[in-house]
């Protein structure tokens, strides 16, 4: 594997580049417009979180009755778990709220003295207030099936919102992701048409191997993605209030994701495009890649909110691990918990490089 040839092919490849407009408009100014798109439909509002869980010290008739009645609403997802560091949870999890119910909540009941619950929240004060109204309301019900006799209730919420709870942020991975697979999708289509054109057989007699050229194809898709990147994300600062981690480890975090993404797609994008070269039969098997991935692996909506059938499609498709990946550096800051998900791209994009490498076929 020579440098040289890389280098070569690179230059070669962005003079013809530049010179197709619609490449340089879907590949940057199409994510770009999509980020202010987004950003001014849905960047004042916030993330709302539809998981509830309940940690429940009392065990009681009542507790778990008034457990049945808020369930019945069909507002939340409830879990009853034991969290022992509600702040820390929170902060990993920010799209849950937590409601404890103290270990005398049945004994006041009884003993017609005041009742109490907690509510906690990491998400924007106005979602946390719509949600604790909602749980207020079911409260007060309850407690007023007692006949209200010598019964008085209190509901205490605290909020720890975090710079997760704006909308906007969550588009930014998304609409990097979308970048991401673009080039995909122009690499599907480059194959077939370098062996029609006999491109591919110039490369081979002057020496360019299979190896450097999608190495090549790579680093140029990745030059232009990161010009792309960096637009959504200065455009989503600037015109949307968009608040992400972008400390030294979380930047070079997130270089790693996007250059593993990169050739894990390209080289993905390689393969599926020896699959005919016939345009038509191409377009086929690149929408059938392309689309299940732009709309089930979190490039337009959160994950978080989706159906569970979704999430159980979504597992499957390597976009979504890039997504999430991101999430976790960008708006979760926990690095820790994307390290599983940088692991399976860095080690995808390895067995797809090295298996693109072997199978692409210069000739037809």
């Amino acid at each position: 594997m020579k440098l040289k040839n890389i280098a070569a092919y690179f230059v070669l490849h962005a003079k013809a580049y530049i010179r197709t407009r619609s490449g340089v408009f879907f590949q940057i100014l199409f994510p770009v417009i999509l980020i202010i798109m987004f950003g001014f439909l849905f960047g004042s509002s916030s993330v709302t979180p539809q998981n509830l869980i309940i940690v429940n010290h009392d065990n009681g008739q009542f507790s778990t009755q008034f457990i049945t009645a808020l369930s019945e609403t069909g507002t939340f997802k409830i879990k009853v778990e034991n969290i022992s560091n509600i702040r820390q949870f929170l902060d990993q999890n920010p799209n849950y709220m937590i409601m404890v119910i103290p270990s005398n909540f049945t004994a006041n009941i009884l003993n017609k003295s005041k009742v109490t619950i907690q509510v906690y929240s990491n998400s924007n004060p106005q979602v946390s207030s719509e949600y604790a109204g909602i749980i207020n309301t079911v409260f007060q019900a309850y407690i007023n099936s007692f006949n209200g006799k010598g019964l008085s209730s209190s509901l205490q919420v605290y909020d720890y919102s975090g710079v997760s709870s704006r909308t906007i942020n969550y588009y930014i991975p998304g609409l990097i992701g979308f970048t991401i697979i673009s080039s995909m999708f122009s690499m599907l289509y480059q194959v077939p048409n370098y062996r029609r054109e006999k491109i591919f057989r110039q490369f081979k007699i002057a020496g360019l191997s299979k190896s450097e050229w999608i190495i090549g194809s790579s680093l140029f898709n990745l030059t232009f993605n990161l010009i792309a990147d960096a637009l959504i994300i200065i455009i989503a600062y600037i015109l949307f209030g968009a608040v992400l981690y972008y400390n030294p480890l979380n930047v070079l975090m997130m270089l790693i994701i996007i250059v593993s993404g990169n050739l894990m797609f390209i080289a993905l994008g390689a393969l599926a495009g020896m699959v005919s070269d016939n345009e038509e039969t191409v377009s086929i098997v690149g929408n059938l890649i392309l689309f299940p991935m732009m709309f089930l692996s979190g490039v337009f909506f959160p994950l978080q909110f989706a159906p569970g059938y979704v999430k159980i499609i979504s597992d499957f498709l390597p976009l979504t691990y890039f997504i999430n990946a991101l999430n976790y550096v960008l708006i979760y800051n926990n690095i820790e918990g994307s390290l599983y998900m940088i692991a399976i791209l860095a080690v995808s994009s390895i067995a797809l490089f090295a298996l693109s490498s072997k199978l692409l076929k210069f000739e037809s």
